[in-house]
């Protein structure tokens, strides 16, 4: 018993001086943490802090106590919003240059300094949402509303129906078409809680915005007033329907449905008749879309199925008439960021209540992002032209291939995988592709 008791004082003596050994160690490995990063990211730290008890403020915490929001916005991110920025500064330079009237450039040129011009601007007032609010407006049946439907989409004017190509989720060799849920003006589904004395608040903003911008519009204050209810009405529906959404694993939240197996899930949207129309849309515009829905394996991702249900027995319910004063509000909500500045006030009014904003964005900003949503491609062409020539792209391509290479023979020579294992991972390195910057060919 002496021996055992005589064991267990030198064992904690010698784990007293080990601990004290490692904080010493420990302490003199934080010291010199500061001189390990560049001055850039240095700045945002916060060395006081110890990474084990505050990981975030440790990282962050300079930065956090010193960045001020922008009054144009809601919130700040360090490292997107500084990037967006730098991004946006070189696309005006590009985009107030002057290009011959044969370039293709000359498309962006025009609609930027379109968008710039806020005397003509103001003199148009609403004029500029007529034709988009007649056709509206005109709807008597379900074919009229699916036409309009489809001409709103094919315009990037979003609506109820939320569609994204991108690549399918185990296959990154092929793309999927993704149906999300959409239709709501507010941030999110939480915000239609009648529950939540907030997002009760919010829902009476979202009231007197939208009858401020349909009376804008120059409808009666009995048609602006309907517009607000009825869309207050149809977005607390979609949002109820956004919550009963299942929470599923990785695997099983990834179905894949052809056309016919969709029209099963929600038969009272005419799926076939929407997909003609945004295919007819694509060919006039010289491009191939959604031409092989349902041929071959099932390439539609229904990420939203409750949702789409819920849409179809809406659809079914109610009358096309029933959804217009729902669609005449999309219209001029997404569309009036570049109108006149009774209809920006009116927004940054929502905005105010809503994220705190104070200001209005500069124009320039709104016309840079308007004519990068337009003009996709071509803005796209253009900045890679200044920003990344060719060379610069041959280099990193180089690099990556070398860092492929290398992370491949090195792969090669672990022991810790049985063959079996590394056989597929070696297939899965070696087929990696790399996009840098651009695509090879537009």
């Amino acid at each position: 018993m002496e021996a055992l008791s005589k064991w267990a004082k030198i064992s904690v003596v010698g784990n007293a001086n080990m601990l004290a050994a490692w904080r010493e160690s420990r302490g003199n490995f934080l010291k010199q943490l500061p001189q390990e990063y560049p001055e850039s990211v240095k700045k945002a730290m916060n060395f006081s802090e110890d990474p084990c008890d505050n990981f975030f403020e440790f990282s962050c915490g300079s930065w956090v106590a010193q960045a001020q929001i922008p009054p144009s916005q809601g919130g700040i991110a360090m490292a997107w919003d500084e990037a967006e920025d730098k991004s946006y500064e070189t696309l005006r330079t590009l985009m107030t240059k002057e290009y011959p009237s044969d370039s293709k450039f000359r498309k962006v040129q025009d609609w930027y300094h379109s968008c710039m011009d806020t005397e003509r601007v103001e003199t148009l007032h609403a004029e500029p949402l007529r034709p988009w609010l007649d056709e509206v407006d005109a709807i008597s049946n379900h074919d009229q509303l699916w036409d309009a439907l489809v001409k709103l989409q094919l315009w990037s004017i979003p609506t109820p129906i939320t569609l994204q190509v991108t690549t399918d989720e185990k296959n990154p060799a092929v793309n999927d078409l993704f149906l999300d849920a959409g239709g709501l003006i507010l941030p999110d589904a939480t915000y239609y809680d009648d529950d939540d004395a907030d997002a009760v608040a919010s829902m009476q903003s979202l009231k007197q915005y939208v009858h401020r911008i349909v009376k804008l519009s120059g409808y009666s204050d009995l048609e602006a007033e309907e517009a607000a209810n009825r869309t207050l009405e149809i977005e607390k529906a979609f949002s109820e329907a956004q919550f009963e959404e299942p929470v599923q694993d990785l695997d099983d939240g990834f179905d894949h449905y052809n056309l016919t197996q969709l029209e099963e899930n929600s038969p009272n949207i005419p799926w076939a008749k929407y997909f003609a129309g945004l295919r007819a849309g694509c060919k006039r515009a010289g491009v191939t879309c959604l031409s092989d829905l349902n041929e071959g394996r099932k390439k539609i991702v229904l990420d939203s199925p409750v949702f789409y249900s819920k849409l179809s027995e809406m659809f079914a319910n109610n009358s096309a008439k029933y959804w217009v004063p729902y669609l005449r509000t999309h219209v001029i909500y997404n569309l009036s960021p570049l109108l006149s500045s009774n209809f920006l006030n009116a927004t940054l009014k929502l905005d105010a209540e809503l994220e705190g904003m104070e200001t209005l964005p500069p124009r320039w900003k709104k016309c840079v992002a308007a004519v990068k949503h337009a003009l996709p491609g071509l803005t796209d062409q253009l900045y890679i032209k200044s920003v990344f020539p060719p060379k610069a792209k041959q280099e990193a391509e180089q690099m990556m291939e070398q860092l492929r290479d290398s992370f491949i023979a090195n792969l090669e020579d672990v022991s810790w995988m049985d063959n079996e294992t590394k056989t597929a991972a070696l297939e899965k390195a070696k087929s990696i592709e790399f996009n840098i910057g651009s695509p090879s060919s537009w």
